[in-house]
């Protein structure tokens, strides 16, 4: 918590509490101005929780909790009287059975056990635990299957090559020279002409062909007589200088030729076939 603990600071630390463990149904805690206020209550009605307060000058109304930091207080009294880390000595009250037939808070809350600095056998007791992992696995390999498509792997570099990095501060491309392979995954250690040494992903690490065109030289191929290309399709040759070729107007359209007359007797569809009716069901 800040140094000027606040109501907002309070409703933000809560809110983190809540964004990992859920909402619950009823907060009880005493009547300090940081819960007593307006800020508070609007947050209880915004996330839906009811907020209930001690008495006022009855601690016992909320004994557990007044309990529960008195424990907490002592312990971190004697975790920094013996020098032992408080976060390990709080693990070790969070990790510790209540009793012979009680888990651990931390148990009962998660509903598994919490390894910390004792020896202890963890067992994972719970029914579907198979099916989940089964399903986790099939999950990650479709993931890796699809992510496979469109990756590839790319040339390994050798100790000495010339590559180029790209400069983080200026966002340009440098010359480097590799030093040598980490033993990490596709990670290279690099050293610019300045001297300092850079680790890098082989992803951001690019080849220096050995002939480069700049942008600002301008290209001129030659085209090789011994080959030909078709640029077109169109037979008719086009003669520098002289107008182009004007395309024969299409002919006109010819009128399609007038229906023939149905008798009134026979019926027609609405596109005008005639309807034939089956000798059997003609009298």
């Amino acid at each position: 918590m800040p140094q000027e603990c606040t109501s907002a600071a309070v409703v933000n630390a809560t809110r983190q509490v809540f964004a990992e463990q859920g909402v619950p149904e009823r907060i009880v805690s005493d009547n300090g101005r940081h819960f007593d206020s307006s800020t508070y209550r609007d947050f209880a009605t915004q996330w839906g929780f009811s907020h209930v307060t001690s008495s006022p000058h009855y601690p016992r109304s909320n004994g557990f909790i007044e309990r529960m930091i008195q424990t907490v207080k002592n312990t971190l009294k004697k975790a920094k009287v013996s020098g032992i880390d408080p976060n390990m000595a709080l693990l070790c009250i969070r990790a510790t059975p209540i009793d012979s037939r009680i888990p651990s808070p931390a148990e009962l809350l998660y509903g598994r056990k919490m390894k910390d600095n004792l020896p202890t056998r963890i067992r994972n007791n719970s029914p579907g635990r198979d099916d989940v992992n089964h399903r986790m696995q099939l999950r990650q390999q479709s993931q890796k299957y699809h992510h496979d498509k469109s990756a590839h792997d790319l040339a390994p570099l050798s100790p000495g090559q010339l590559v180029r990095v790209r400069d983080q501060t200026s966002r340009h491309w440098i010359t480097a020279t590799v030093r040598e392979q980490c033993h990490e995954p596709r990670s290279y250690l690099v050293e610019t002409p300045n001297g300092r040494v850079l680790r890098r992903n082989r992803q951001h690490l690019a080849d220096i062909e050995p002939r480069r065109i700049h942008h600002d030289e301008e290209v001129t191929k030659t085209p090789d007589p011994h080959t030909r290309e078709e640029m077109t399709l169109d037979p008719t040759p086009v003669i520098r200088g002289s107008p182009a070729p004007t395309p024969a107007p299409n002919p006109a359209p010819k009128p399609a030729p007038n229906p023939v007359p149905i008798p009134n007797h026979q019926q027609t569809t609405r596109s005008g076939r005639v309807i034939k009716k089956p000798e059997k069901l003609t009298y």
